[in-house]
């Protein structure tokens, strides 16, 4: 799991985050063609496709949901820093359900990115615990859209012409 605009709040998290999934399943291309070179012919009959006999199933899939979390440090003996709520389980959901070698977006996630990037309406899906949910796939980059891979700092200006940095649990840095 990763995520995008925390602990410092960012204007462009979802445009990051969606960055991040297609170089994600393009990468996977590359990983299979390096492991096709390597296998031997015993290893090809127990993790190659029985279409081909080929191409290694190695495959990724990558689903996105935009909105708030909670976070924080869990354990005593082993602490973790965890993430957790119903934009986690949406995304959790959004990954099982979507196709392999795809990436899944929320309808959250589509209004803050469809400006820059090709999405496919995938229609309504059964999600577990949140009932038929309208979902997109990635595809690509728009042509001419900005390939952000910055992220801008939402900024909280005072009263007196100064700006903070505003973390996601709304104190300042």
């Amino acid at each position: 799991m990763a995520v995008a605009g925390c602990l410092i709040r960012v204007s462009n998290h979802a445009q990051l985050a969606a960055c991040c999934a297609l170089d994600i399943i393009a990468t996977m291309a590359k990983i299979r063609d390096r492991v096709r070179e390597e296998l031997t012919d015993e290893d090809r009959q127990s993790i190659c496709d029985l279409k081909d006999h080929d191409t290694p199933t190695l495959d990724a899939h990558v689903g996105l949901n935009t909105g708030r979390i909670n976070a924080g440090v869990v354990g005593t003996n082993n602490p973790r820093f965890k993430l957790f709520g119903d934009t986690v389980n949406m995304a959790s959901r959004m990954e099982s359900t979507c196709p392999h070698g795809c990436v899944q977006i929320s309808a959250a996630t589509e209004r803050c990115i469809k400006e820059h990037f090709v999405l496919k309406d995938r229609g309504l899906v059964q999600i577990k615990g949140k009932g038929e949910q309208l979902t997109y796939l990635l595809e690509g980059h728009l042509a001419g859209a900005p390939r952000v891979r910055q992220p801008i700092l939402c900024q909280k200006v005072e009263a007196g012409g100064s700006s903070n940095r505003e973390r996601n649990d709304g104190s300042l840095t």
